[in-house]
């Protein structure tokens, strides 16, 4: 009886499994533990939906802070930087529009050109879509002749945009060569940094 009682005292309540001790030199066997698979994220998202829309991500628009433009003028010429201002006339409800190379005289270099008009609009803004009468002058080479339109025969400069970037057309049209009185056609493409009023 006495052995039945010792064999119950280690069996009961199910905690003689803590007092078994294993064999010497038996290890338990470790689980090995599954390493998760990485998870591949696109660098750029193409597509996201929107609701049962399908939209295209915002991609941020990477401005040129100096401009360009092309002229064909007997060849085409390109120039690096472009600028854009809408100056307020104090003296009368008009502004005077200027698209040249250069932000200042100081600044200019060689080819270069400069396109001013008289203007109703007092923003800059609101010339989007218009089309402009320009007075225009080129020098390609600083001993070279001045190429500008006749008073009688402007230019026409046709706004695509002003924002983000103020975007134009040149529509052709006859320059005369100063002191030559040779003539020429020119036409070209406008993209102009925007000018503070100085």
């Amino acid at each position: 009886m006495l052995s039945a009682v010792v064999l119950l005292s280690y069996s009961g309540c199910g905690r003689s499994s803590h007092y078994i001790q294993k064999p010497t030199g038996q290890q338990p066997k470790k689980k090995k533990k599954k390493k998760p698979k990485p998870v591949k994220v696109p660098e750029v998202v193409l597509k996201q939906k929107k609701g049962d829309r399908i939209v295209e991500p915002e991609i941020p628009v990477q401005l040129d802070s100096n401009g360009n433009a092309i002229f064909e003028i007997e060849k085409t010429i390109d120039f690096e930087t472009c600028y854009v201002v809408l100056k307020h006339l104090p003296d009368r409800n008009r502004s005077a529009l200027q698209i040249k190379s250069y932000k200042t005289l100081e600044e200019n270099s060689y080819p270069s050109f400069f396109a001013y008009a008289t203007v109703d609009d007092q923003l800059l803004a609101t010339l989007a879509g218009e089309t402009v009468s320009c007075k225009i002058y080129f020098q390609l080479q600083p001993d070279g002749p001045i190429w500008s339109t006749r008073n009688s025969n402007p230019v026409k400069i046709q706004v695509i945009s002003v924002k983000p970037q103020f975007k134009a057309r040149l529509l052709p049209t006859a320059l005369t060569a100063t002191g030559h009185g040779r003539t020429t056609q020119v036409s070209g493409k406008i993209t102009a940094a925007l000018l503070e009023d100085q």
